[in-house]
Formats: C-alpha cells, sequence, structure tokens
C-alpha cells in the first residue's frame, strides 16, 4: 500500500518512520491549519487485537501532560484505516 493523500481530514505529507505495529506520517489538519503525525496499523500487523492494541495506546496516551511527550488529539478511522492522530 502506497502512502495515502488523506486520512480523514488531514492531508498526510510524507511517512515519518514504520516499524513492526505501524507507519506513521507527518500531516496537516487542513481545518486548524496545524502540524500533526498520524499513526495507522500497518498492513502486516491489521488484526482486531492491533485496532484494539492502538485504541488503548491512545487513551492512555490522551491521558499524559508532559512537555516531552506527544499529546494525542483523535483515534478515527477512514476508509477501514484505523488511525491515531497526535501533536507533531
Amino acid at each position: 500500500m502506497g502512502i495515502p493523500v488523506r486520512l480523514g481530514r488531514y492531508r498526510i505529507d510524507r511517512e515519518l518512520g514504520r516499524g513492526g505495529m505501524g507507519v506513521v506520517y507527518a500531516a496537516r489538519d487542513e481545518e486548524l491549519d496545524r502540524l500533526v503525525a498520524i499513526k495507522t496499523i500497518g498492513e502486516a500487523a491489521d488484526s482486531e487485537n492491533a485496532r484494539e492494541r492502538l485504541r488503548r495506546e491512545a487513551r492512555a496516551g490522551a491521558r499524559i501532560r508532559h512537555p516531552n511527550v506527544c499529546h494525542f488529539y483523535e483515534i478515527g478511522k477512514d476508509n477501514d484505516v484505523l488511525f491515531r492522530k497526535e501533536q507533531k
């Protein structure tokens, strides 16, 4: 799968990195005009277990407030792609 053009309201600019669970993209929130990072589940790890893990990770991250930790803003789904948005 290539780099998506959009996920929800976010315009994907480029890939930042990838690992065993997924891919992280640099994107722009066009409604609020700010840079964000979008994490998606990679094809190799895509299962209901991985989707629930991403949801738990997002919920846990949303409770953390520290200057050295990204802030989590949204978990969403677009064309069956589950994603998590965080401050870049």
